[in-house]
């Protein structure tokens, strides 16, 4: 991990990678900041950073992803161009991290302070990418269905919602305001994503984040319904039903390319008005 010495309030402090880039992103967007000074309780950990944006003091904690054994056998695999499948938890390497910088926050957080749990991936994962975070704010989605014991009623796809194993809840964890992801992509200069957290003590405002961050997102909201066509709809469909009574792959293919057929044939017909 590259580091380097920083000046802090008269204490010499080994700075991460992930703070070296925080501060740089901090100098390239003109944003005021300071590092706040460690706690002198053993034991005892304060935030890092606080900033200052038209005049609004806000409160950062930064949390690096550091390498762990399944990282460095991922570098050795891309390093041998092997290519092997995974199975990761969407979120895991960041829920840990984001009570403890709750726990960091929370003072500031009841004194009226907004706060920012902010994260740098130090890996050659993704353990930073959307799924991830909303994972870990918002906890594992649930597909909602209507399903009614009238066999003549077809179940109906009601829509997405998220919740279990959340983070960031109605009553825990709302010390945090928002959870960024500061990132440097090939060839461009470092951007954050902002993940703004819907129970927050303290929300941040988006109009006076946007001019500094690439995108804002709000963890946790649900998704509408969809209203195209459901699973249901083409169970239904005399056209293409026949292909989910195939018994293996290959009788599916054939049925699949016959009612292709068809279905182009009925959607030229009533292009053409039922010609």
């Amino acid at each position: 991990m590259s580091t380097s010495e920083h000046e802090s309030a008269g204490n010499r402090a080994q700075v991460t990678a992930s703070e070296t880039y925080f501060e740089r992103w901090c100098r390239e967007h003109q944003i005021e900041f300071r590092r706040i000074k460690e706690a002198c309780v053993q034991g005892h950990k304060r935030p890092d950073y606080a900033i200052k944006i038209d005049g609004q003091v806000c409160i950062i904690e930064i949390k690096q992803i550091d390498p762990k054994p399944a990282d460095d056998s991922l570098l050795q695999e891309i390093a041998r161009s092997e290519v092997k499948s995974r199975w990761i938890d969407p979120g895991v390497r960041l829920t840990r991290p984001m009570r403890d910088a709750s726990d960091q926050l929370r003072k500031f957080s009841m004194r009226g302070f907004p706060t920012v749990a902010c994260f740098f991936d130090n890996t050659a994962g993704f353990h930073a990418e959307d799924i991830h975070v909303i994972r870990a704010m918002a906890g594992k989605e649930t597909l909602r269905f209507e399903v009614s014991s009238d066999p003549e009623h077809q179940p109906r796809y009601l829509g997405m919602s998220f919740g279990k194993k959340a983070t960031l809840t109605k009553i825990h964890n709302t010390s945090i305001s928002a959870v960024a992801v500061l990132r440097q992509p090939l060839g461009s200069s470092l951007i954050i994503d902002l993940y703004h957290n819907r129970y927050a003590r303290v929300p941040i405002s988006r109009d006076r984040a946007a001019p500094f961050v690439r995108t804002q997102i709000e963890a946790g909201t649900e998704f509408p319904a969809t209203e195209g066509t459901s699973i249901f709809d083409i169970k239904n469909d005399p056209v293409w039903s026949v292909i989910l009574e195939a018994k293996t792959i290959e009788e599916a293919e054939a049925k699949l390319e016959a009612t292709t057929a068809k279905y182009v044939e009925r959607t030229l017909r009533e292009l053409r008005g039922g010609d």
